[in-house]
């Protein structure tokens, strides 16, 4: 056997020669292909570093990620996923903050909200610097729907004195699901152009004696369109639902289902409008996660289906499910404090685009 080197270039051990301009075509070819090759997660092509300009945050009280078999086994065939299945990232945060483990869900999506683990629930929570006024400077326009929680959402500030809850709703429109609580608050429909003001609360005119006619679908679906166009170089836009975790409580199972359908096709609609543009987040979180123990198969699973027997309800969770799509979804898998989402948003370690941790400290 001939040398393994040689002044002409490099050896196999039959002899035959490589030159060095060979090579260096091999290796410039090994080069461009690892950077052609197309970058995935979840087995799904995902571009990184897209920076969110248009954001979307789903919180939805209660929800845990095996509740989705609602969904996915009430289906002709197991094979279509849900919304929820097809996400970029599944991450899970921990539901404490300085004061207590398993906080309120109200409590929990205001740390969330606020990047804050300072929550103590009480009037003192809304003197914190809220994140629109942040967004606000760079360009962001900020709203917020919600459904359910009358006594326990934002709604939670107007306790706290018209100054605290001017101070803390100042560059942010709300939208409840819920019957006005006087004849001179304002209302929307979403048959009607979209109500918009600044520190405004807008109250659904479809609510009345304790229900609503219009959905959570057909609220949020017209509120997202006239909002996405009217606004749409840079929005931040939150739908928050608490009435899941209602009729959980209230061991409404079918209940439940009918609002979970209703969320699935809000995340589906998002989900669409997410693949069309390549700076759109959509984001699902939730608070106080509900743990369920479905039944195990058969008949007790077919009963389950149809009257919502066969369960076992258990405490609530100490982790929450955190669901990404779309722009810096990648910064959501793993596990995380409930107060970082808001941070994980934004984060960018080349840039630092908007270091939420500066406004709130804590």
């Amino acid at each position: 056997m001939g040398n393994l080197y040689s002044t002409r270039g490099l050896f196999l051990a039959k002899g035959r020669p490589f030159s060095m301009r060979y090579i260096q075509s091999l290796l410039l070819l090994f080069l461009l292909s690892a950077c052609s090759r197309v970058q995935t997660v979840n087995l799904t092509e995902h571009r990184f570093n897209s920076y969110p300009k248009r954001i979307v945050w789903l919180q939805v009280a209660g929800l845990a990620e095996e509740h989705v078999a609602m969904l996915r086994f009430n289906r002709t065939s197991s094979k279509i996923r849900s919304p929820f299945e097809m996400m970029t990232c599944l991450g899970k945060s921990w539901s404490y903050n300085f004061y207590t483990l398993r906080p309120k869900p109200e409590d929990s999506f205001l740390g969330q909200l606020l990047g804050n683990k300072n929550i103590a629930g009480s009037c003192d929570d809304f003197n914190l610097k809220p994140i629109w006024r942040v967004l606000r400077k760079a360009g962001y326009q900020t709203a917020l729907f919600e459904s359910g929680g009358k006594k326990s959402g934002i709604g939670r500030s107007l306790q706290c004195g018209q100054q605290i809850r001017d101070d803390f709703l100042k560059g942010l429109t709300v939208w409840k699901m819920e019957e006005r609580p006087s004849v001179d608050t304002k209302q929307f429909h979403y048959q009607e152009q979209l109500s918009i003001g600044s520190g405004e609360i807008f109250y659904d005119k479809s609510c009345h004696d304790g229900g609503c006619f219009s959905s959570i679908y057909g609220n949020v679906s017209s509120i997202f369109q006239q909002y996405s166009q009217q606004f749409h170089r840079a929005y931040f836009l939150v739908i928050r639902d608490f009435s899941y975790l209602a009729a959980l409580r209230e061991h409404k199972i079918g209940k439940a289902k009918e609002i979970l359908l209703d969320l699935e096709k809000v995340a589906t609609t998002l989900l669409n409008e997410s693949a069309r543009d390549p700076n759109m987040l959509v984001l699902v979180s939730s608070a106080g996660a509900f743990n369920l123990e479905f039944p195990l198969a058969g008949k007790s699973w077919e009963e389950f289906e149809k009257t919502g027997k066969n369960v076992l309800f258990k405490q609530q969770s100490l982790l929450a499910p955190v669901m990404a799509h779309g722009a810096f979804a990648e910064n959501f898998c793993g596990f995380f404090e409930e107060s970082e989402i808001l941070n994980r948003m934004f984060w960018d370690k080349s840039r630092r685009s908007i270091n939420i941790n500066l406004f709130n400290p804590f």
